[in-house]
């Protein structure tokens, strides 16, 4: 199901599980008042004498799959992802390798030799 939120004042259900993307949508059009009186899943729950499943099932959302996958370079430990085949700890180590990690870069010490500004102090003029 897609958010199909529409641009104006009316009726809004604030626990359909949609109701973040709508919101999200409505904010990047730079709506100052939108409703949900156009969207399907309004529609099919308050067109109609909407029973206590209906209702249920608009506003919790899907659970996350849980992730059973094992990296694919260490064996040992679960990836990131579901759809990633290494762990955080490979994944870092790669990047190491690889260069594209930042080393942590130390701040200078003050070199003593360095000029020192002169101070002048001026009164009221």
């Amino acid at each position: 199901m897609k958010a199909r939120p529409s641009k104006g004042q009316g009726n809004r259900f604030l626990e359909c599980r949609l109701y973040d993307e709508c919101l999200d949508v409505a904010g990047l059009r730079n709506w100052k008042a939108w409703n949900c009186e156009e969207c399907d899943l309004y529609k099919s729950i308050f067109g109609k004498k909407a029973s206590g499943n209906e209702l249920k099932d608009m506003s919790t959302i899907p659970e996350k799959e849980e992730n059973t996958r094992i990296c694919e370079k260490c064996g040992k430990n679960p990836t990131i992802q579901p759809n990633s085949p290494l762990c955080a700890s490979c994944i870092g180590k790669q990047a190491w390798k690889d260069g594209k990690a930042k080393k942590k870069r130390l701040p200078k010490e003050k070199n003593s030799t360095s000029p020192k500004r002169k101070h002048t102090s001026q009164g009221p003029r």
